[in-house]
């Protein structure tokens, strides 16, 4: 049901996997959808920012570094 909530999201998560995404999905309820690469994130951007300009809406495209650490909570100093 949530397909409604982002215009174009087949498309958009076929033409992730068509550039080399390892997986994708929609986070939460939408309207982020998040694509998970391996390598050639600038190549996946550029062609997802022109595949992007089809829509209505305005969308765009952030390249971000797994973080895998997570939180790490510290004594404080005194």
């Amino acid at each position: 049901y949530r397909k409604s909530y982002v215009e174009g999201m087949e498309e958009i998560f076929a033409k992730s996997y068509e550039l080399g995404a390892k997986a994708v999905f929609l986070s939460g309820s939408g309207p982020t959808v998040v694509a998970v690469l391996e390598e050639n994130t600038e190549y996946f951007k550029d062609n997802i920012t022109e595949f992007f300009e089809k829509f209505s809406h305005k969308r765009q495209c952030k390249i971000v570094e797994i973080d895998n650490v997570g939180a790490v909570v510290k004594a404080a100093r005194h």
